[in-house]
C-alpha cells in the first residue's frame, strides 16, 4: 500500500470517529486508535475498507469485521461511549474475538469447543490437551493442578501455577500477580474490573450501585440478595442474612466483676521479639544467586541454560543446536552435537558418553523434540491425521498431495504452528468432509483464508489452476457485500458485475495475453462498491433507477469529494443500454491530466545504471527497475512475467509481453538468469517448481508479490517507478510512431498517440517513406 493510500485511510478513520462517537474529542481519537492498536498500515487499510462498506461498522458491527474493529469498539466502550461491541454468533457474550470462523468471529472459549479432544490421562474426561508428559496427555484442569507444571513464585516463594511475568523475567502465581486495570465508566479512576457491564467495566467500589435489585422474602425491602432461596428460606438481604445466622449475645452479670490487670510492658515486648524472630510461613524463600557463566559455544557471559559435557551451554546457543542437527564426526549421523572429542571434533550425546540423546522415538531423526519424544515432523502427520482425516484417521485421497507437500516443507515447526493456530486451517476439518471444487470454496465466506487455502490447493495439486483467479473471487465477494444489506441491489449490481465488468477485463486480458492482475480486480471492486453507494443514495431519496434526472445525479456528484463518484458512469451507461436508466441523465467523463511526474535525464541514467550494477540492491529489484526504466512497462506488469515468458534463442535473451517479444540487453540477462528468488517463500508449503513460478514470487512462491510492497521496496533504494516508467515512454514515444509503440507495449493507441504528442514529434515524414518503401517493392495502395 502506497503512503499516500495510508494516509488517505488513516485520515478516513479519524473523521468516522469523531462522526459516530460525537463525544471524542480531536486529541481522544489518536489517544484510541494508539490504545486500540489499529494504527499500523495493514490493520488500517482493513478497517477503512470494512468502514466504507459497512455504514454502521464503528457504532455496531457485525461478526465479520477485522480484528482492529472489535479491539476499537471495546476500548472505546471502556472510555465510556455509546459502542456496541460484535457479540461472540456461539455463546452471545460481548467479548474480544480473536478467531475467525466460517460462521464469524469467536471468542477463545468457543474456539477451544473446536479442538481436537483426548482422553486425559489425570481425570479420564474427554477435553481439549493442554499439555504432554511423555506419554502422558492433560487437560486444562489437571495440568493445573500437576506438580509438574508449578514454579516457585517469585512474590511469595510457594509452588503454583504461574500466571504473569514481570518486566524482568520473573514469574507471580495467580495471587501475587497483578489485576489487570480499566477505565471505570462511573468514577473514571483506572482501577481492576470487578465486573464488566454492557456499558462497560465498573470497580468494585462503584459495583454496589449496578448490583441487581429485587424483594427480600424476610423483610420485604428491594435490596441487593445476599443468599438465594432455597428449602429452608426465602431470598434475603445481607441485613436478614446476618441478623440469621448471628444471633444476638446473651449478657449474663458477673457476681464479682474484677478489671483484668494490664500485663507488664516488657512481657509485651518479649513476645513481639519471639513472633518476630520466628519465620514466616507466608515469606518469599531467598532466591538462590544464579551466577552468569561463558557460554562454550558462543563465549559470551550469560546464564546457563544446561550443561552438556561440551560446557555450559546458554539459552540462545541451546536452542540453535537442537534445532540445527549435523553429522556426528564418530557415528556419521544427523544428531545434536553436545560432546567434543579429544581431536576438537564434534560428537553426539552417545558418542561423548552422556545419556543425553535427542532423538525422536518415532523416526529416530536427531533435533528438537518437540511433544511425546517426538519430532516436528511426526508431529506435524499425526495432526494432519487428526485434521485431514478426521475421527478415521485417514485422509482422503484428493488431500494426499497436500499432506504430502506439508510433510516435505523445511520447516516442519512452521506448518504445526500453523496447523495449530492457523485460521485458514480451522477450515480445513470441515472441507475434508466432501470433495473440494473451487465452487466449495466459492460458497464459503469469502476472505484472505478461502484464499490462503485456494492457493495451497492449487500448488499442491488438489485443484487446477484458475486462469482469472483475481476475477473469479468478485462474485462471491459482490455476494457476500449484497448479503449485508443490500440484497435488493443484487438484481442490478450482479449482472452488470458479471457480464459487462468481468466480460470486460477478460476480453482485454486475454488479447493481451496476459493474466488479469490483482490491482485489476481491486478498480472492479472500487466501481462495484461506488455503484452499491449510488443505488443506496437513490433509496434514502425515495428515487427510482427508471425514473432519474439529471438533476439527480448532479446531486449525487456534488455532494461527494475528488472523482469517486463518477465511478457510476459506466453504470449508468450500461444501465441505459439495458434500457433500465432514461437516456436523458448523463455524468461527464473525468479529464485525464498530463503526466507531471518526470525525472531529468542525468537521474535517469543513474538510476538505469544502478539497476545494472550496484549490487547493493536486491536482484529482484534491480530488474523491476531496470524493465520499467527502459520498456516503460508498468510495475503490475513486470510483476505478472513467468518464467516461461523468458526465453533464449540465437544466443540472445528476450522476453514475452503479449504477442511480442523484447530483445533483452546483456547486462539486464545476466540479471534475470537469477530469477526467481526463492528465500522470499513464507508459505509452510515448499516453493513451485521453476518452471511454473512467477519471476517475482510474493507469499505463495506460485503468487507473485503485491504492487503496493514492492513499489515501496523500489523507493526505499531510490528507484522512482512512476516518474521513471514516464521518462522512459516519453523518450521511447520520441522514437517511436504512436502504431509501433502502442503494439509493442501493449497499450492503447489513444494512450499511445497522447505519449506522442507529449514528446512533440511529427511522423509524417516517416509515413511519406514508408509509403514510398511500399510502392518501390510493388504493394502499392489499393
Amino acid at each position: 500500500m502506497s503512503q499516500r493510500r495510508v494516509d488517505d485511510a488513516r485520515r478516513y478513520l479519524r473523521d468516522r470517529l469523531l462522526h459516530d462517537v460525537p463525544a471524542l474529542t480531536a486529541a481522544e481519537v489518536e489517544a484510541v486508535i494508539t490504545e486500540a492498536r489499529v494504527d499500523m498500515p495493514r490493520t488500517v487499510h482493513q478497517l477503512d475498507r470494512y468502514l466504507r462498506e459497512h455504514p454502521e461498522g464503528l457504532v455496531a458491527p457485525d461478526v465479520f469485521c477485522p480484528a482492529g474493529i472489535v479491539r476499537l469498539t471495546h476500548v472505546l466502550c471502556r472510555h465510556g461511549h455509546q459502542v456496541t461491541p460484535p457479540a461472540c454468533p456461539r455463546c452471545h457474550r460481548r467479548v474480544p474475538l480473536p478467531h475467525q470462523r466460517p460462521e464469524g468471529r469467536v471468542c477463545e472459549n468457543c474456539r477451544n469447543i473446536d479442538r481436537p479432544r483426548i482422553t486425559c490421562t489425570g481425570c479420564g474426561r474427554t477435553a481439549p490437551p493442554a499439555a504432554h508428559y511423555g506419554d502422558d496427555r492433560l487437560c486444562r484442569r489437571c495440568y493445573r493442578t500437576d506438580p509438574r507444571s508449578h514454579r516457585e513464585c517469585a512474590h511469595c516463594g510457594r509452588m503454583r501455577m504461574l500466571e504473569h511475568r514481570t518486566a524482568d523475567g520473573r514469574g507471580l502465581c495467580p495471587q501475587c500477580a497483578p489485576r489487570p486495570h480499566h477505565l471505570c465508566i462511573d468514577c473514571g479512576r483506572s482501577r481492576p474490573a470487578q465486573a464488566v457491564l454492557d456499558a462497560g467495566p465498573v470497580c468494585a467500589a462503584c459495583y454496589r450501585r449496578h448490583q441487581p435489585r429485587r424483594r427480600c422474602g424476610q423483610c420485604g425491602a428491594d435490596a441487593v440478595i445476599a443468599v438465594r432461596a432455597d428449602s429452608t428460606h426465602p431470598d434475603m438481604c445481607t441485613p436478614c442474612w446476618y441478623a440469621a445466622t448471628h444471633p444476638p449475645r446473651q449478657r449474663t452479670p458477673s457476681p464479682s466483676r474484677t478489671p483484668p490487670q494490664p500485663k507488664p510492658r516488657t512481657a509485651v515486648r518479649d513476645r513481639r521479639r519471639d513472633r518476630t524472630s520466628e519465620p514466616s510461613q507466608s515469606a518469599p524463600r531467598p532466591k538462590p544467586t544464579v551466577q552468569p557463566v561463558s557460554c562454550c559455544l558462543c563465549e559470551r557471559t550469560r546464564r546457563a541454560l544446561v550443561y552438556w559435557p561440551i560446557g555450559p551451554v546458554c539459552q540462545s546457543c541451546y536452542s540453535r543446536r537442537k534445532e540445527h542437527p549435523a553429522r556426528c564426526a564418530r557415528c556419521h549421523e544427523l544428531r545434536v552435537l553436545i560432546a567434543r572429542s579429544d581431536t576438537g571434533d564434534d560428537l553426539c550425546g552417545p558418542c561423548g558418553g552422556s545419556s543425553f540423546d535427542y532423538r525422536c522415538r518415532r523416526c529416530g531423526e536427531g533435533g528438537r523434540v518437540y511433544a511425546a519424544g517426538q519430532c516436528f515432523r511426526c508431529c506435524v502427520e499425526t495432526r494432519l491425521q487428526q485434521v485431514l482425516g478426521g475421527d478415521s484417521g485417514v485422509i482422503p485421497e484428493q488431500l494426499e498431495p497436500l499432506a504430502d507437500a506439508l510433510l516435505a516443507a523445511a520447516k516442519p515447526r512452521s506448518v504445526l504452528v500453523w496447523l495449530q493456530k492457523g485460521s485458514a486451517a480451522q477450515l480445513l476439518p470441515q472441507l475434508a468432509a466432501a470433495p473440494i471444487t473451487h465452487a466449495v470454496l466459492d460458497a464459503l465466506p469469502p476472505g484472505r483464508d478461502v484464499n490462503i487455502l485456494r492457493a495451497m490447493f492449487v500448488q499442491a495439486g488438489v485443484l487446477p489452476d484458475r486462469t482469472d483467479e483475481y476475477l473469479d473471487r468478485i462474485l462471491p465477494w459482490l455476494d457476500a457485500l449484497l448479503a449485508s444489506g443490500n440484497t435488493h441491489h443484487a438484481s442490478l449490481v450482479r449482472p452488470y458485475a458479471q457480464w459487462h465488468l468481468i466480460h470486460r477485463a477478460r476480453r482485454r486480458a486475454h488479447r493481451r495475453g496476459v493474466r488479469p492482475s490483482a490491482s485489476t480486480a481491486y478498480g472492479l471492486r472500487y466501481i462495484l462498491r461506488v455503484t452499491v453507494e449510488f443505488l443506496t443514495w437513490l433509496d434514502h431519496r425515495q428515487i427510482e433507477l427508471g425514473t432519474l434526472t439529471q438533476k439527480d445525479v448532479d446531486a449525487w456528484l456534488v455532494e461527494g469529494t475528488g472523482t469517486r463518484r463518477y465511478c457510476v458512469r459506466d453504470f449508468l451507461k450500461w444501465a441505459i443500454d439495458k434500457r433500465l436508466a432514461p437516456r436523458t441523465v448523463d455524468i461527464p467523463a473525468v479529464k485525464v491530466g498530463q503526466p507531471k511526474n518526470f525525472i531529468d535525464t542525468a537521474d535517469y541514467t543513474q538510476q538505469l545504471h544502478r539497476c545494472l550494477h550496484d549490487p547493493d540492491i536486491p536482484i529482484d529489484l534491480r530488474v523491476t527497475g531496470a524493465l520499467i526504466l527502459l520498456f516503460g512497462l508498468r510495475l503490475p506488469e513486470v510483476l505478472d512475467l513467468r518464467t516461461d515468458h523468458v526465453h533464449v534463442r540465437d544466443g540472445d535473451q528476450y522476453i514475452r509481453l503479449g504477442r511480442h517479444e523484447l530483445l533483452v540487453p546483456p547486462a539486464l540477462g545476466v540479471l534475470l538468469d537469477q530469477l526467481p528468488r526463492t528465500d522470499t517463500n513464507r508459505s509452510v508449503l515448499p516453493a513451485a517448481e521453476r518452471s511454473a513460478m512467477p519471476l517475482f514470487p510474493g507469499f505463495h512462491s506460485g503468487r507473485p508479490v503485491t504492487p503496493e510492497g514492492h513499489g515501496a521496496r523500489l523507493l526505499e533504494h531510490g528507484i522512482t517507478p512512476l516518474a521513471g516508467r514516464n521518462t522512459a515512454l516519453a523518450t521511447l514515444a520520441a522514437d517511436l510512431p504512436a502504431v509501433v509503440l502502442a503494439d509493442l507495449l501493449g497499450i492503447h493507441p489513444q494512450t499511445a498517440v497522447r505519449w506522442v504528442r507529449i514528446a512533440k514529434r511529427d511522423w509524417h515524414t516517416y509515413l511519406a517513406h514508408r509509403r514510398a518503401d511500399l510502392n518501390i517493392h510493388g504493394v502499392g495502395e489499393k
